[in-house]
Protein backbone atom coordinates (compact mmCIF):
# COMPACT_ATOMS: atom_id res chain seq x y z
CA UNK A 1 0.00 0.00 0.00
CA UNK A 2 1.53 3.09 -1.25
CA UNK A 3 2.57 6.16 1.18
CA UNK A 4 -0.86 8.45 1.91
CA UNK A 5 -3.28 5.88 1.13
CA UNK A 6 -5.28 5.02 4.04
CA UNK A 7 -7.15 1.88 5.37
CA UNK A 8 -10.87 1.32 4.72
CA UNK A 9 -11.57 -0.11 7.99
CA UNK A 10 -13.11 3.06 9.35
CA UNK A 11 -16.22 3.62 7.48
CA UNK A 12 -18.76 5.22 9.89
CA UNK A 13 -18.43 7.28 13.29
CA UNK A 14 -15.61 5.49 15.53
CA UNK A 15 -16.94 5.57 18.70
CA UNK A 16 -13.96 4.19 20.97
CA UNK A 17 -13.45 2.73 24.70
CA UNK A 18 -11.14 1.11 25.75
CA UNK A 19 -8.97 -0.72 28.68
CA UNK A 20 -5.58 -1.20 27.75
CA UNK A 21 -3.81 -2.81 30.59
CA UNK A 22 -2.70 -6.36 31.17
CA UNK A 23 -2.73 -8.18 34.56
CA UNK A 24 0.47 -8.55 34.71
CA UNK A 25 1.34 -4.91 34.47
CA UNK A 26 -1.20 -3.72 36.60
CA UNK A 27 0.18 -5.96 39.17
CA UNK A 28 4.23 -5.55 38.48
CA UNK A 29 3.67 -1.29 38.37
CA UNK A 30 1.33 -1.81 42.17
CA UNK A 31 -1.92 -0.36 41.44
CA UNK A 32 -3.57 -4.02 41.11
CA UNK A 33 -6.86 -4.19 43.58
CA UNK A 34 -7.58 -6.70 45.64
CA UNK A 35 -9.65 -7.99 43.34
CA UNK A 36 -8.30 -6.89 40.24
CA UNK A 37 -8.70 -10.65 39.00
CA UNK A 38 -12.29 -10.42 38.68
CA UNK A 39 -12.67 -7.04 37.65
CA UNK A 40 -10.09 -8.31 34.63
CA UNK A 41 -12.23 -11.20 34.11
CA UNK A 42 -15.20 -8.80 33.66
CA UNK A 43 -13.97 -6.61 30.83
CA UNK A 44 -14.13 -9.51 29.14
CA UNK A 45 -17.68 -10.62 29.43
CA UNK A 46 -20.32 -10.48 26.90
CA UNK A 47 -22.19 -8.77 29.62
CA UNK A 48 -20.22 -5.61 29.21
CA UNK A 49 -19.46 -6.42 25.32
CA UNK A 50 -23.58 -6.02 24.82
CA UNK A 51 -23.28 -2.98 27.06
CA UNK A 52 -21.36 -1.50 24.71
CA UNK A 53 -23.05 -2.57 21.54
CA UNK A 54 -26.51 -1.27 22.64
CA UNK A 55 -24.86 2.33 23.54
CA UNK A 56 -22.98 2.46 19.90
CA UNK A 57 -19.72 1.77 20.53
CA UNK A 58 -17.41 0.96 17.32
CA UNK A 59 -14.41 0.09 18.82
CA UNK A 60 -12.54 -1.11 21.60
CA UNK A 61 -9.15 -0.75 22.31
CA UNK A 62 -7.60 -3.83 24.60
CA UNK A 63 -4.56 -5.30 25.81
CA UNK A 64 -2.34 -6.96 23.57
CA UNK A 65 1.16 -6.36 23.86
CA UNK A 66 2.57 -5.33 26.55
CA UNK A 67 6.35 -5.90 26.59
CA UNK A 68 6.26 -8.89 28.62
CA UNK A 69 7.03 -10.87 26.27
CA UNK A 70 4.84 -13.59 23.68
CA UNK A 71 5.42 -16.29 26.07
CA UNK A 72 4.78 -14.52 29.10
CA UNK A 73 1.67 -12.68 27.72
CA UNK A 74 0.23 -15.70 25.99
CA UNK A 75 -2.75 -16.61 28.90
CA UNK A 76 -3.78 -12.75 28.54
CA UNK A 77 -3.34 -13.03 24.25
CA UNK A 78 -5.54 -15.54 24.45
CA UNK A 79 -8.57 -13.82 26.57
CA UNK A 80 -7.35 -11.15 24.00
CA UNK A 81 -8.35 -13.53 21.06
CA UNK A 82 -11.76 -14.81 22.74
CA UNK A 83 -12.75 -10.91 23.38
CA UNK A 84 -11.92 -10.03 19.51
CA UNK A 85 -14.48 -13.21 19.00
CA UNK A 86 -17.82 -12.10 21.53
CA UNK A 87 -16.87 -8.12 19.87
CA UNK A 88 -17.27 -9.19 16.25
CA UNK A 89 -20.15 -10.95 17.41
CA UNK A 90 -22.23 -7.41 18.11
CA UNK A 91 -20.87 -5.42 15.62
CA UNK A 92 -17.70 -4.19 16.95
CA UNK A 93 -14.43 -3.71 15.57
CA UNK A 94 -11.19 -4.35 18.08
CA UNK A 95 -7.66 -1.84 18.47
CA UNK A 96 -5.01 -4.15 20.16
CA UNK A 97 -2.89 -2.26 21.85
CA UNK A 98 0.72 -2.92 21.39
CA UNK A 99 3.85 -1.55 23.11
CA UNK A 100 6.05 0.16 20.52
CA UNK A 101 8.78 2.00 23.00
CA UNK A 102 9.01 0.06 26.39
CA UNK A 103 10.37 -3.72 27.06
CA UNK A 104 10.33 -5.35 30.35
CA UNK A 105 13.44 -7.14 30.66
CA UNK A 106 12.70 -8.93 33.66
CA UNK A 107 10.43 -11.33 31.80
CA UNK A 108 11.66 -10.69 28.31
CA UNK A 109 15.05 -12.03 29.14
CA UNK A 110 13.92 -15.52 30.23
CA UNK A 111 12.52 -15.40 26.48
CA UNK A 112 15.28 -13.78 24.25
CA UNK A 113 18.45 -14.05 26.06
CA UNK A 114 20.18 -11.27 23.96
CA UNK A 115 17.37 -8.92 24.44
CA UNK A 116 19.07 -6.53 26.59
CA UNK A 117 21.12 -5.99 22.87
CA UNK A 118 17.81 -4.63 21.33
CA UNK A 119 17.55 -1.76 23.92
CA UNK A 120 18.65 1.99 24.20
CA UNK A 121 21.40 2.90 26.28
CA UNK A 122 22.75 6.35 27.51
CA UNK A 123 26.09 7.71 26.98
CA UNK A 124 27.02 5.53 29.83
CA UNK A 125 26.15 2.28 28.84
CA UNK A 126 23.74 1.92 31.68
CA UNK A 127 20.14 0.89 30.20
CA UNK A 128 17.68 3.81 28.84
CA UNK A 129 13.97 3.32 30.94
CA UNK A 130 10.81 5.34 30.73
CA UNK A 131 10.56 8.58 31.92
CA UNK A 132 7.28 7.89 34.10
CA UNK A 133 5.38 6.60 36.81
CA UNK A 134 9.28 4.77 38.13
CA UNK A 135 9.04 2.21 35.74
CA UNK A 136 12.47 0.94 35.82
CA UNK A 137 11.71 -2.25 34.59
CA UNK A 138 10.51 -0.78 31.38
CA UNK A 139 13.82 -0.37 29.02
CA UNK A 140 13.29 1.48 25.86
CA UNK A 141 14.54 -0.37 22.78
CA UNK A 142 16.79 1.11 20.04
CA UNK A 143 15.72 2.18 16.78
CA UNK A 144 18.54 2.03 15.43
CA UNK A 145 19.74 -1.61 16.11
CA UNK A 146 17.16 -4.27 14.04
CA UNK A 147 17.11 -6.89 17.06
CA UNK A 148 13.70 -5.63 18.41
CA UNK A 149 12.25 -4.51 15.16
CA UNK A 150 13.07 -8.46 14.26
CA UNK A 151 11.13 -9.90 17.57
CA UNK A 152 8.07 -7.00 16.81
CA UNK A 153 6.86 -8.48 13.28
CA UNK A 154 6.60 -11.68 15.17
CA UNK A 155 4.39 -10.10 17.77
CA UNK A 156 2.62 -8.09 14.77
CA UNK A 157 2.47 -11.73 12.99
CA UNK A 158 0.51 -12.72 16.47
CA UNK A 159 -2.13 -10.15 16.32
CA UNK A 160 -3.26 -10.72 12.75
CA UNK A 161 -3.15 -14.59 12.35
CA UNK A 162 -4.05 -15.51 15.73
CA UNK A 163 -5.98 -12.48 18.18
CA UNK A 164 -7.16 -11.00 14.81
CA UNK A 165 -7.86 -7.70 15.63
CA UNK A 166 -8.78 -4.86 13.42
CA UNK A 167 -5.88 -2.84 13.79
CA UNK A 168 -3.05 -2.06 15.97
CA UNK A 169 -2.47 0.94 18.62
CA UNK A 170 1.16 1.54 19.80
CA UNK A 171 2.15 3.60 22.03
CA UNK A 172 5.00 4.83 23.72
CA UNK A 173 6.04 5.91 20.73
CA UNK A 174 9.60 8.27 19.96
CA UNK A 175 13.48 7.96 20.44
CA UNK A 176 14.00 7.87 24.49
CA UNK A 177 14.08 11.64 26.12
CA UNK A 178 16.93 13.78 25.54
CA UNK A 179 19.08 13.61 27.72
CA UNK A 180 19.38 10.18 27.25
CA UNK A 181 18.93 9.21 23.69
CA UNK A 182 20.36 5.98 22.94
CA UNK A 183 24.45 6.20 22.41
CA UNK A 184 24.63 2.60 22.13
CA UNK A 185 27.77 1.56 19.76
CA UNK A 186 25.62 1.18 16.53
CA UNK A 187 23.80 4.59 17.16
CA UNK A 188 27.12 5.94 16.99
CA UNK A 189 28.70 4.18 14.15
CA UNK A 190 25.18 5.23 12.44
CA UNK A 191 24.96 9.09 13.35
CA UNK A 192 28.83 9.02 11.77
CA UNK A 193 27.25 7.66 8.53
CA UNK A 194 24.50 9.78 8.38
CA UNK A 195 26.45 12.79 8.28
CA UNK A 196 29.13 11.27 5.59
CA UNK A 197 26.17 10.43 2.92
CA UNK A 198 24.23 13.36 3.71
CA UNK A 199 27.60 15.76 3.35
CA UNK A 200 30.02 13.33 0.90
CA UNK A 201 33.20 14.76 2.58
CA UNK A 202 35.03 12.78 0.29
CA UNK A 203 34.09 14.17 -3.06
CA UNK A 204 35.54 18.03 -3.35
CA UNK A 205 32.03 19.75 -3.67
CA UNK A 206 30.86 17.95 -0.29
CA UNK A 207 34.10 18.76 1.70
CA UNK A 208 33.54 22.27 0.93
CA UNK A 209 30.20 21.57 1.88
CA UNK A 210 31.11 20.33 5.41
CA UNK A 211 33.70 22.58 6.18
CA UNK A 212 31.13 25.77 5.58
CA UNK A 213 28.42 23.50 8.09
CA UNK A 214 31.44 22.03 10.97
CA UNK A 215 34.12 24.33 10.43
CA UNK A 216 36.31 20.99 9.33
CA UNK A 217 35.44 18.47 6.72
CA UNK A 218 36.53 15.32 9.44
CA UNK A 219 33.27 13.83 10.59
CA UNK A 220 34.44 10.24 11.82
CA UNK A 221 35.01 11.33 15.46
CA UNK A 222 31.69 13.16 15.84
CA UNK A 223 29.21 11.50 18.59
CA UNK A 224 25.93 12.38 19.76
CA UNK A 225 25.40 15.37 22.08
CA UNK A 226 26.31 15.15 25.26
CA UNK A 227 25.59 16.94 28.76
CA UNK A 228 26.85 17.83 31.77
CA UNK A 229 25.43 19.51 35.39
CA UNK A 230 26.73 22.96 33.93
CA UNK A 231 24.86 22.77 30.27
CA UNK A 232 21.74 20.46 30.79
CA UNK A 233 19.75 19.16 28.10
CA UNK A 234 16.76 21.66 28.91
CA UNK A 235 18.88 24.22 28.34
CA UNK A 236 18.95 23.71 25.19
CA UNK A 237 15.51 26.50 24.04
CA UNK A 238 17.12 27.48 20.50
CA UNK A 239 19.52 24.48 18.75
CA UNK A 240 22.67 26.50 17.29
CA UNK A 241 24.90 24.07 17.70
CA UNK A 242 24.89 22.16 13.83
CA UNK A 243 26.01 18.77 15.49
CA UNK A 244 22.67 18.89 17.42
CA UNK A 245 20.65 20.56 14.92
CA UNK A 246 21.97 17.00 12.45
CA UNK A 247 21.08 14.86 15.82
CA UNK A 248 17.51 15.88 15.73
CA UNK A 249 17.58 15.01 11.91
CA UNK A 250 18.95 11.43 12.19
CA UNK A 251 16.45 10.89 15.28
CA UNK A 252 13.43 12.27 13.13
CA UNK A 253 14.76 9.96 10.51
CA UNK A 254 15.09 6.63 12.19
CA UNK A 255 11.44 7.10 13.80
CA UNK A 256 9.82 7.58 10.44
CA UNK A 257 11.37 4.75 9.19
CA UNK A 258 10.37 2.57 11.95
CA UNK A 259 6.91 3.78 11.14
CA UNK A 260 7.40 2.89 6.79
CA UNK A 261 8.72 -0.57 7.77
CA UNK A 262 5.57 -1.18 9.93
CA UNK A 263 3.52 0.00 7.63
CA UNK A 264 4.54 -1.57 5.03
CA UNK A 265 5.14 -4.85 6.40
CA UNK A 266 0.95 -4.97 7.69
CA UNK A 267 -0.42 -3.60 4.93
CA UNK A 268 1.81 -5.75 2.61
CA UNK A 269 -0.18 -8.97 4.75
CA UNK A 270 -3.76 -7.22 5.87
CA UNK A 271 -4.71 -4.38 4.07
CA UNK A 272 -7.85 -3.52 5.94
CA UNK A 273 -5.77 -3.60 9.17
CA UNK A 274 -6.11 -0.03 11.21
CA UNK A 275 -2.29 1.35 11.79
CA UNK A 276 -2.71 3.61 15.45
CA UNK A 277 0.14 5.64 17.57
CA UNK A 278 -0.16 7.15 20.52
CA UNK A 279 2.51 10.05 19.11
CA UNK A 280 0.89 13.32 18.93
CA UNK A 281 3.23 15.43 20.90
CA UNK A 282 2.77 18.58 23.36
CA UNK A 283 1.64 21.83 21.86
CA UNK A 284 4.35 23.64 21.23
CA UNK A 285 7.30 21.14 22.32
CA UNK A 286 9.58 21.04 20.32
CA UNK A 287 9.18 17.28 20.15
CA UNK A 288 11.82 16.72 16.88
CA UNK A 289 14.43 17.87 19.42
CA UNK A 290 13.22 16.06 22.47
CA UNK A 291 11.86 12.65 20.91
CA UNK A 292 12.62 12.82 17.72
CA UNK A 293 9.21 13.47 16.90
CA UNK A 294 8.21 15.21 13.43
CA UNK A 295 4.21 14.36 12.76
CA UNK A 296 5.02 15.54 9.05
CA UNK A 297 7.05 12.83 8.49
CA UNK A 298 5.76 10.14 10.59
CA UNK A 299 1.26 11.09 9.43
CA UNK A 300 1.61 9.64 5.75
CA UNK A 301 2.41 6.12 7.59
CA UNK A 302 -0.35 6.13 9.90
CA UNK A 303 -4.20 5.94 9.60
CA UNK A 304 -4.87 7.00 13.16
CA UNK A 305 -2.91 9.15 15.80
CA UNK A 306 -3.99 9.61 19.70
CA UNK A 307 -4.22 13.06 21.20
CA UNK A 308 -3.88 12.65 24.86
CA UNK A 309 -2.61 16.47 25.71
CA UNK A 310 -4.94 19.21 27.22
CA UNK A 311 -7.48 20.63 26.80
CA UNK A 312 -9.83 17.88 27.25
CA UNK A 313 -12.33 19.59 26.49
CA UNK A 314 -12.69 23.08 24.22
CA UNK A 315 -13.91 26.34 26.53
CA UNK A 316 -12.47 29.30 28.23
CA UNK A 317 -9.25 29.38 30.59
CA UNK A 318 -9.78 31.63 33.87
CA UNK A 319 -7.87 33.91 31.76
CA UNK A 320 -10.12 33.63 29.58
CA UNK A 321 -7.97 32.13 26.82
CA UNK A 322 -9.88 30.20 24.45
CA UNK A 323 -8.79 26.40 24.72
CA UNK A 324 -9.67 24.19 22.22
CA UNK A 325 -7.94 20.84 20.34
CA UNK A 326 -8.67 21.71 16.64
CA UNK A 327 -4.84 22.15 15.30
CA UNK A 328 -4.74 18.50 16.17
CA UNK A 329 -7.58 17.80 14.07
CA UNK A 330 -6.88 19.62 11.23
CA UNK A 331 -3.15 17.98 11.08
CA UNK A 332 -5.22 14.63 11.13
CA UNK A 333 -7.31 16.40 8.04
CA UNK A 334 -4.33 17.15 6.36
CA UNK A 335 -2.74 13.80 6.21
CA UNK A 336 -6.36 11.91 6.19
CA UNK A 337 -6.09 10.58 9.49
CA UNK A 338 -8.71 9.84 11.85
CA UNK A 339 -7.55 11.42 15.74
CA UNK A 340 -8.37 9.18 18.71
CA UNK A 341 -8.56 11.37 21.29
CA UNK A 342 -10.72 11.63 25.22
CA UNK A 343 -13.85 14.13 26.30
CA UNK A 344 -13.25 15.13 29.58
CA UNK A 345 -14.39 17.68 31.42
CA UNK A 346 -16.71 17.22 34.91
CA UNK A 347 -19.76 18.69 33.78
CA UNK A 348 -22.24 17.12 30.91
CA UNK A 349 -22.09 20.24 29.23
CA UNK A 350 -18.17 20.07 28.68
CA UNK A 351 -18.34 16.71 26.97
CA UNK A 352 -21.35 17.33 24.89
CA UNK A 353 -18.91 20.22 23.46
CA UNK A 354 -15.96 18.06 23.51
CA UNK A 355 -18.31 15.93 21.23
CA UNK A 356 -19.16 18.72 19.08
CA UNK A 357 -15.74 19.98 18.51
CA UNK A 358 -14.57 16.02 17.18
CA UNK A 359 -17.64 15.48 14.97
CA UNK A 360 -16.65 18.62 13.56
CA UNK A 361 -12.97 18.99 12.82
CA UNK A 362 -12.72 15.21 12.98
CA UNK A 363 -14.18 13.93 9.78
CA UNK A 364 -17.12 13.39 11.62
CA UNK A 365 -15.46 10.57 14.16
CA UNK A 366 -16.22 11.04 17.91
CA UNK A 367 -13.69 9.21 19.45
CA UNK A 368 -13.23 7.80 23.17
CA UNK A 369 -14.72 7.88 26.07
CA UNK A 370 -13.43 6.47 28.56
CA UNK A 371 -13.31 3.07 30.49
CA UNK A 372 -14.91 -0.06 28.55
CA UNK A 373 -17.10 -1.48 31.89
CA UNK A 374 -17.58 2.31 33.02
CA UNK A 375 -19.24 3.09 29.83
CA UNK A 376 -21.05 -0.48 29.42
CA UNK A 377 -22.54 0.09 32.55
CA UNK A 378 -24.09 4.02 31.93
CA UNK A 379 -20.86 6.56 32.49
CA UNK A 380 -21.36 9.36 30.02
CA UNK A 381 -25.45 9.53 29.61
CA UNK A 382 -24.79 12.67 28.00
CA UNK A 383 -22.86 10.81 25.26
CA UNK A 384 -26.22 9.05 24.05
CA UNK A 385 -28.44 11.19 22.31
CA UNK A 386 -25.02 12.73 20.47
CA UNK A 387 -23.85 9.20 19.63
CA UNK A 388 -27.29 8.80 17.97
CA UNK A 389 -27.53 12.15 16.17
CA UNK A 390 -24.35 11.22 14.55
CA UNK A 391 -25.15 7.84 13.72
CA UNK A 392 -28.98 8.92 12.12
CA UNK A 393 -27.22 12.02 10.46
CA UNK A 394 -23.76 11.05 8.40
CA UNK A 395 -24.87 14.00 5.88
CA UNK A 396 -24.10 16.31 7.83
CA UNK A 397 -20.40 15.05 9.09
CA UNK A 398 -19.05 12.87 5.84
CA UNK A 399 -17.71 14.40 2.64
CA UNK A 400 -18.81 17.96 4.13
Amino acid sequence: MAKGKKTKALPGPVVMVGSHEPLSFRRRTGYASAYEEERFAHEHSEEVVKGLAKRGVTWVRTHFFKGFGLKAEAQEMEMTRKFVRLCHKHGIKVELYTQFGTLHYETLLAEQPKMLSWCATNEDGNLVTIVYGHHDFRAKPCLVSDGYWKYFKKVLDVGMDVVKGDGFGFDNVGNPTEPEACHCPECRRAFVEFLKKKYKPHTKAGKKLTTERFGFAVLDHIRPPTFNRWNPAVTCRIIKNPVFQEWVEFKCENLRRRFQEIWRYVKKRKPEMLIEYNVYPPFGMNSAWWNGIDMHRLAPWTDAFWNERPPGSPGFSRGGRFLHRVHAYKLGQAYNCIVFTGHGGRQPEQVKLAMAECAAFNQGHLAGFGRTTSFAEGARPEADAFIAFRKDHPELFEDT
